[in-house]
């Protein structure tokens, strides 16, 4: 059974009737205003499922917008935008939308080009002639993550120096002259580094600010009046919502602070969820670009090799079920976002939440696409349970792993085992978190890889830990000196 089935039905048998009545007049006074396009079951269900999920993951807070056939059949919001002193989330609010903001700018790029004042095929040497490989390296290929540029932020938290301000041209004369991390379009490896440079060349080109450029010829056109630019000027609490982190299964606490300028063209806006399904239906309606831009932001990218990069111009493409999705996450400062546009179905689920590194936004937005597009009953056979195998032996990466856990749990964490960045954050209060909500666990059992990646000049890995009645997830990034630069432990 898929997440959002399995999530739905857990909710439908879980819920109380009390629950689901207070959901449901919560719904009806926000949601009236988009009676059509969805029945009253599957926006209850929606409900449910957004109460599982902020209940699962201890996001404090969420807010969706739901379009079906063409227009917006539901906005809602759930839970609180701010904990302490509570505030209820409304879907007024503006929740910052992270890496989703790389669409636009890529869109920007795109009426650039409309206008002849640049190509997307052009090396990017005409603007940054001191980025390495710069005459190698295309537009297309900053926007579709293909250029080999290493990027500036793949860690899932605010590390210390990112609460300062930046010049983005720092960013790029620092990391943009790195060595390449492959050479251009010879994989797809995100980089934010690589949309930074994109976004100055907007600015470049169009003589203005990015998001003066976007006022003009995007956000005001489609009526997307709650848009801000997060980065310079961030989100007031309230009305907006607050973004949280949070250590372990400690609960959240306020997330720290983005120093402005480390956003441009990579993770810069904040908006309600209503305006960003304004933008989906531009999308779905190819309204704003013209027929051949907007094949050009939903065609996935062919690597040297030919094979399909997955990754169009700041959308992820894919082909689910028959389904023609584009989409993208993001993350920023304590929130979480998943836009996802289901183009021939003239469809689309945004979702927002209020925790960095917890998985709010996708769960939420996988299972309404669930109840949008039911799956087909595929009832079979049961299936064969599976033969237990014997734990194999834990490497040296899961040694490291249980060891740097292990003296968190004691509240004594080995430092020597940390990044700068990571003995930054782990900051007194965090390290305390992590030992009142994982001492109590007991022995760690196993440590497991769940799969290792490269990203930032790093090495990414994904474990599942278990201990003696509890089974938790962690993510890692670490350095080539072998130190940890990222370690957040889930649910």
């Amino acid at each position: 059974m898929s997440l959002g089935a399995a999530m739905t039905a857990e909710i439908c048998t879980k819920l109380t009737r009390r629950l689901v009545l207070a959901l449901a007049a919560f719904a009806l006074s926000w949601g009236a205003a988009y009676a059509q396009g969805l029945t009253d079951t599957q926006k209850l269900a929606i409900d449910m499922v957004a109460a599982q999920v902020l209940s699962r993951t201890e996001s404090p807070s969420a807010s969706i917008a739901v379009i079906k056939d063409g227009q917006i059949a539901y906005v809602q919001a759930y839970g609180d935008a701010q904990v302490t002193p509570r505030v209820a989330a409304v879907p007024t609010m503006r929740y910052a939308i992270g890496s989703v903001s790389k669409q636009f700018t890529a869109a920007a790029v795109l009426l650039l080009a409309e206008d002849g004042k640049l190509s997307l095929d052009e090396p990017i040497s005409r603007w940054y002639p001191a980025v390495t490989a710069a005459d190698r390296i295309t537009l297309r290929q900053l926007l579709s993550h293909t250029s080999g540029i290493a990027d500036y932020w793949p860690q899932d938290y605010v590390m210390v120096p990112m609460t300062k301000a930046v010049e983005p041209e720092t960013i790029i004369s620092t990391y943009g002259t790195r060595p390449l991390e492959f050479q251009p379009g010879d994989r797809n490896e995100y980089s934010n580094t690589g949309y930074v440079i994109a976004g100055r060349i907007v600015e470049k080109v169009a003589e203005k600010p990015l998001f003066a450029f976007l006022q003009e010829r995007v956000f005001t056109p489609l009526a997307m009046e709650s848009v801000v630019n997060f980065d310079q000027k961030g989100l007031s609490h309230p009305p907006d919502a607050t973004g949280y982190r949070r250590a372990a299964l400690a609960p959240p606490r306020k997330s720290l602070p983005q120093g402005s300028g480390w956003g441009l063209g990579a993770f810069e806006l904040a908006m309600t969820a209503e305006d960003l399904a304004k933008w989906d239906l531009a999308l779905i309606d190819r309204r704003l670009l013209s027929s051949a831009s907007y094949e050009q932001f939903f065609s996935s990218a062919r690597l040297n090799n030919g094979r399909d990069a997955g990754y169009g111009l700041g959308l992820s493409i894919s082909n689910a079920g028959g389904r023609r999705r584009v989409s993208h996450g993001g993350e920023v400062s304590g929130f979480m976002s998943q836009n996802t546009v289901y183009l021939n179905d003239r469809a689309a689920v945004v979702a927002f939440a209020t925790l960095e590194a917890a998985p709010g936004a996708s769960m939420l937005a996988a299972a309404i696409g669930q109840i949008l597009f039911p799956p087909a009953n595929t009832a079979g056979p049961p299936p064969i349970a599976p033969v237990a195998l014997p734990v194999p032996p834990e490497t040296p990466e899961a040694a490291r792993v249980r060891a740097l856990l292990s003296s968190l749990q004691k509240g004594a964490a080995d430092r020597s085992l940390m990044s700068q960045n990571l003995n930054d954050y782990m900051d007194g209060d965090l390290v305390g978190d992590f030992a009142s909500s994982l001492g109590p666990l007991g022995e760690i059992k196993t440590v497991q890889s769940l799969g290792m990646f490269r990203r930032g000049g790093m090495t990414g890995g994904n474990w599942r830990v278990t201990f003696n009645d509890r089974v938790l997830s962690l993510s890692t990034y670490m350095t080539a000196e072998g130190r940890f630069e990222q370690f957040l432990v889930a649910p």
